[in-house]
């Protein structure tokens, strides 16, 4: 009885604290741009010239992927193996465009850590899927033994 009533609380504790979560701002593509914008100019410490120029590059490739966005929520019904499979070589493409693009831009220094700083991100990123799905995957993570 003691463990169905510790359990009773717990999960009431926990379902409260999980609507208590803050919602993620939802920022408009310009806002996006701009937000990136001054990350990079801090981050590579880019001149007038620099930023620019960085904020056009992102401004038109928001825009492509809006459209590309569009065009897959039109849909009804989920993508299949296969085009998941061509969207993901799209995306892997755009990238590469981007990296080209921003390589034209900056100074090697620059560049360098412009991608040192993709690499940190995108590990961040697969560190937070990994977390999220073993948080999800309807194990035990109470730590309480019956």
């Amino acid at each position: 009885m003691k463990k169905f009533l510790l359990v009773a609380l717990l999960s009431i504790g926990m379902v409260g604290f999980a609507q208590n979560r803050p919602e993620r701002e939802r920022l408009t593509p310009e806002q996006r741009v701009e937000k990136q914008t001054e990350r990079l100019t801090k981050e590579l410490n880019l001149s007038s010239d620099q930023q620019k120029q960085v904020k056009d590059l992102l401004t038109s490739e928001s825009a492509e992927m809006q459209k590309m966005r569009g065009e897959r929520s039109d849909r009804a019904s989920k993508p299949t193996a296969a085009e998941r499979e061509v969207m993901k070589k799209q995306m892997t493409a755009a990238k590469e465009g981007h990296n080209a693009k921003m390589k034209t831009i900056l100074t090697d220094d620059q560049y360098k850590k412009f991608v040192t700083n993709q690499e940190k991100s995108q590990e961040r990123m697969r560190e937070n899927v990994e977390r999220r799905r073993s948080n999800s995957d309807g194990g035990d993570n109470t730590g309480m033994e019956d």
